[in-house]
């Protein structure tokens, strides 16, 4: 909170949107998932329309609060702009949005327009929430049933905000097959609220890997189904993703990292080069400060090699006298 947003905004692909805060990254994959992240995520450089119309209005803003309205997938960043309270939502549903809204709920940046049953979205008009499901921690018994489905879990999740997995693994808490086409009974229905839960206030945050040690999953709970296979535990929900998600790019931002990448192998290339030569040099150095030390013993050894050669004496025997001369130098004829 404090934030001050400048102009640290980026569209990276059609579904993809960094925003730069003072310290973090906050990475948005619509509809999937956001995170703050700690990757270098390169971005286009010419911003689109969109990208300029937000960066337009949050100019110099301060970041006042985050906020998930219920259970929604809906997060509200709100902002100070200049002394007007907006506020820039991000839905994470469906393939996913981004709206600022104005001090009255206005909507005054738009990405993605439309019109369902319930509501509309469209510049001008007052912003509405989607038909919103039950929590899980705030579930009724009615709930709990088929709800006109075929099965138990198609059943609950058309009435409660869950994700199917963690309803999953509450109904085998509970002792039910969540492939169940029949009622659960009263008492049942009370256990699997129980279990849904447990299951969302677990606080633990998994990532799962397959046989070949590449990620395989995440989960912020002991899921039953996953009994056996290799996981590290994170301290962060947002540490685990972002190791797991890596956000598509596009091309443009592809090439860059391509580049990026050609560059870091280059440079390295060089470094290992700059240490050889240096070692090289420092070889060089050495031998020539011996030959300084012993200027005269090697002026006296050149001198006695050439009128030895003019004598016709042979190589080693010229060697021999030479570390006589040196004090067990060598001499090597090349």
């Amino acid at each position: 909170l404090g934030d001050v947003y400048k102009r640290q905004f980026y569209q990276v692909t059609a579904s993809v949107f960094k925003l730069k805060l003072t310290r973090d990254t906050l990475l948005i994959c619509l509809p999937d998932y956001l995170t703050i992240t700690e990757r270098d995520i390169p971005s286009p450089k010419e911003p689109s329309n969109f990208v300029m119309a937000v960066r337009k209005r949050v100019l110099n803003s301060v970041v006042k609060g985050v906020s998930q309205p219920g259970f929604e997938r809906i997060i509200e960043i709100a902002l100070d702009c200049k002394g007007t309270a907006c506020t820039l939502v991000l839905e994470m549903f469906s393939d996913g949005n981004i709206l600022l809204l104005g001090p009255e709920r206005i909507i005054d940046v738009l990405y993605r327009r439309g019109e369902w049953k319930d509501r509309t979205l469209k510049r001008g008009l007052e912003y509405a929430y989607p038909p919103s499901k039950a929590s899980p921690l705030e579930s009724a018994p009615d709930m709990i049933s088929l709800n006109g489905r075929n099965t138990l879990m198609a059943g609950i999740l058309s009435q409660v905000s869950l994700s199917p997995k963690y309803l999953e693994e509450a109904l085998i808490r509970a002792g039910m097959d969540p492939r169940s086409k029949s009622e659960p009974p009263q008492e049942m229905r009370a256990l699997i609220i129980q279990k849904m839960a447990e299951v969302c206030s677990e606080g633990k945050y998994f990532l799962y890997r397959d046989d070949s040690d590449s990620p395989a999953g995440l989960s912020v709970c002991v899921l039953s189904k996953n009994k056996g296979m290799a996981y590290e535990e994170c301290d962060s929900l947002s540490k685990m993703i972002d190791t797991l998600c890596e956000p598509p790019l596009s091309g443009e931002a592809a090439e860059e990292r391509q580049a990026e990448a050609k560059s870091d192998a280059i440079r390295e290339e060089m470094r290992k080069r700059l240490e050889s030569l240096t070692a090289e040099a420092k070889f060089a150095k050495m031998g020539g400060d011996a030959i300084y030390a012993h200027y005269d013993d090697v002026s006296r050894a050149i001198g006695f090699v050439r009128e030895s050669l003019k004598k016709g004496m042979g190589e080693k025997e010229i060697s021999m006298a030479v570390s006589k001369i040196g004090g067990g130098a060598g001499f090597e004829f090349r």
